[in-house]
């Protein structure tokens, strides 16, 4: 599913070095490979449905916006 992330913070997932979290700007949390992205941009992602029980959308791949770190 497409998705338009309007990146409200971003931090490393905690235990991870290969994991980012995104907020948004609603508060909903992305779970992501690393990218260099800049707060109070939109990005567009591909993220997998979520279900009722998870905390995270999880992010397939970036569309546009942001480079690998």
């Amino acid at each position: 599913m497409k998705f338009f992330l309007k990146v409200a913070d971003y931090y490393w997932k905690p235990g991870s070095q290969k994991r980012m979290i995104y907020k948004d700007e609603k508060g909903m949390l992305f779970d992501g490979p690393p990218r260099d992205v800049i707060v109070g941009e939109t990005y567009v992602v591909e993220v997998s449905s979520k279900l009722p029980d998870e905390r995270y959308y999880y992010i397939i791949k970036f569309i546009s916006g942001g480079k690998k770190l």
